[in-house]
């Protein structure tokens, strides 16, 4: 994660999870990031991917090679 997002967790911030789609945060479908709010300032962690949306492009990526 970012050095500014650790220090704000480490200086006990609010975190923050916000989920896709959302284009005011940049996240597609299936995607996340976390926020640390400390002192009205906000903090960015970085993009993920949704443990269901992982599973998903797996399960696809299988499909694929046995077919």
């Amino acid at each position: 994660m970012p050095k500014a997002f650790e220090a704000c967790i480490r200086k006990k911030g609010k975190v923050r999870t916000v989920s896709g789609p959302s284009p005011d945060h940049g996240l597609k479908k299936g995607e996340y990031v976390k926020y640390c709010v400390l002192k009205g300032k906000a903090y960015r962690g970085y993009v993920q991917k949704s443990k269901e949306s992982h599973k998903s492009s797996l399960a696809g990526e299988v499909k694929s090679q046995y077919a």
